[in-house]
């Protein structure tokens, strides 16, 4: 007889998402994948199958979280690698699905009218995946005595949503009404593999960092730019963003962008509504060691 009031099955308050032993909050989804890099050996006279290994164990992660407080991914855009961990219970960090030396692709933050700012983060996993001991690295072993002991900084939640984000781009928008926002942050890794090793001895950064910053607008006075204006006189601007606690309009978090140039727009117009702008802007971050 089955006991229907029982369950062997995951829920979500068994998936607890971690990087480098800090705990991740607002999470609404983290995929995990890798491959295995082996190929048949096929030869002459062969009376049996072999497989070799024939390329880097190179696997892929991605994480969609909502921002309720604290952006735990904008700094892992540097050069840094990190660890993540998705564990099912604190106190038995052995049964854990894991990864190391994750580094950022791709970040990206969006928002619109109604909604609360929502992040997906995308990164290239050049180490192990799948269950890892505190035996398999002394930062691993740190982390996870980090997670065991509940000694990693810990952030409160916030309120926020459209009505509490400030944008400040250009005094042209003043009587305009930007009712969505998307940046996205592309840093590209190059992984430097030699013979006799297994892992990447470095992974550097390639240099510029392109940002790509999306607006939609519902027009009041803005007037739209001429194609001809390009390239002698583009048009550029400082994007300021600051996400602010909706309760009592603190500044959680503030991201900035220099010398912003514009890429493309489209104009559209319809008897349903007030014309709507779509602007696309674009910068380059340099080598800050430079």
């Amino acid at each position: 007889m089955f006991d229907f009031n029982k369950t062997t099955r995951l829920g979500r308050g068994q998936q607890h998402v971690y990087l480098d032993g800090e705990q991740v909050s607002g999470v609404q989804s983290f995929d995990v994948n890798f491959s295995v890099a082996e190929q048949p050996i096929v030869h002459l006279g062969m009376s049996e199958t072999n497989f070799l290994s024939n390329g880097p164990r190179v696997g892929s992660v991605r994480a969609t979280a909502f921002m309720i407080g604290h952006d735990y991914f904008i700094n892992l855009t540097g050069e840094t690698g990190f660890n993540g961990y998705l564990i099912k219970d604190s106190q038995k960090i052995d049964d854990n699905f894991s990864f190391e030396s994750g580094y950022l692709t791709n970040y990206s933050q969006r928002c619109a009218v109604g909604e609360i700012p929502q992040i997906n983060a995308a990164f290239t996993v050049f180490g192990r995946i799948g269950n890892l001991s505190p035996l398999d690295s002394d930062q691993i072993d740190t982390d996870l005595d980090n997670i065991l002991n509940q000694t990693s900084p810990t952030h409160e939640l916030k309120h926020i949503n459209a009505g509490s984000i400030e944008i400040d781009f250009s005094e042209e928008f003043d009587q305009d009404r930007i009712t969505a926002y998307q940046f996205d942050i592309i840093p590209e890794r190059q992984p430097h593999f030699v013979l006799g090793m297994e892992y990447p001895y470095r992974v550097t950064t390639k240099y510029p960092i392109q940002v790509n910053l999306s607006m939609s607008i519902e027009l009041a006075r803005f007037q739209p730019r001429n194609n001809y204006d390009y390239p002698c006189t583009p048009d550029t601007g400082n994007f300021n963003l600051k996400l602010k606690d909706f309760n009592n309009d603190q500044v959680i978090q503030e991201y900035n962008f220099e010398d912003m140039r514009l890429a493309s727009q489209s104009y559209s117009a319809s008897a349903g509504g007030p014309p709507v702008l779509e602007l696309q802007y674009k910068c380059l971050l340099l080598n800050p060691g430079i």
